[in-house]
């Protein structure tokens, strides 16, 4: 994933309120082109990249985050990949 998809798909993410429940509606859309700066035609692009990625799907006509990038509110779990460098 790019810098700025990352970015596009995590002001997705940030949506709350009613937006949170279609965040890929209308009004989620206007929101995250102006935060990301972005037109609609570059926010199309991105949304096609992330689909590709399997970072976003339609299901019933309707755009969803990846169910494994939704954070369980009870518990958190990360994972670093550490390379060494031979000089």
């Amino acid at each position: 994933m790019t810098v700025k998809e990352a970015e596009v798909l995590a002001a997705f993410m940030s949506l709350t309120g009613d937006i949170q429940q279609d965040p890929f509606g209308t009004s989620g859309r206007k929101i995250v082109r102006e935060k990301v700066g972005i037109s609609s035609g570059g926010l199309g692009n991105y949304l096609d990249q992330l689909k590709e990625k399997e970072l976003i799907y339609e299901e019933n006509g309707k755009l969803q985050i990846s169910r494994v990038l939704i954070p369980d509110p009870q518990e958190q779990g990360y994972q670093f990949k550490l390379l060494v460098k031979d000089e």
